[in-house]
């Protein structure tokens, strides 16, 4: 059964491979494969430094609470995709700090606000690769990718599950 199967990161690396390089997945990959450009400017993180100062004042004249601080931990946490502990000890911080910040609700809004203006074209680029991976050798990897797909969709199924009262007792009588 696929459930029971165990998928280790050089499987996975193995099937996107397979899907990126077979022929079915080179009719079309320029919605899917960032060109040399793109690939250099994420080197250095998750988000690039220069996109983030690019739409942070745009984000923080609608977010005008936002100290610098709080944005920087934003930043850092946006750029790096690091931990807040990992972000606080960066920015000389306690992460008691850093863990409160977060849970504010105009940094919450700064930071959601500031991720979807930064990752607006690269989350249309992630949904056409799990477009892609539907044709992919690996039946696990096809079943992962249609129930992604079908929840983003709001065809998900929840199974509700009750829980059996049955009870069986056999008596053996000699």
């Amino acid at each position: 059964m696929l459930r029971n199967q165990q998928v280790t990161t050089s499987d996975l690396t193995g099937v996107l491979h397979d899907c990126v390089y077979s022929p079915v997945a080179q009719q079309d990959t320029s919605m899917t494969k960032a060109d040399e450009s793109q690939q250099e400017r994420y080197k250095g993180g998750v988000v690039p430094m220069e996109d983030i100062e690019k739409h942070a004042p745009e984000v923080r004249t609608a977010q005008p609470q936002i100290t610098d601080a709080q944005a920087e931990l934003v930043h850092v946490i946006l750029h790096d995709g690091c931990n807040p502990t990992q972000a606080a000890e960066r920015l000389g911080r306690n992460k008691a700090w850093a863990y409160n910040t977060l849970n504010k609700q105009h940094v919450i809004e700064y930071r959601q606000q500031l991720a979807m203006m930064t990752l607006g074209w690269d989350a249309t680029q992630a949904m056409a690769t799990m477009r892609e991976l539907l044709t992919s050798k690996s039946q696990y990897v096809r079943l992962e990718a249609a129930r992604d797909l079908m929840d983003r969709a709001g065809f998900r199924q929840d199974v509700v599950r009750t829980p059996s009262t049955a009870v069986q007792i056999n008596f053996n009588v000699d």
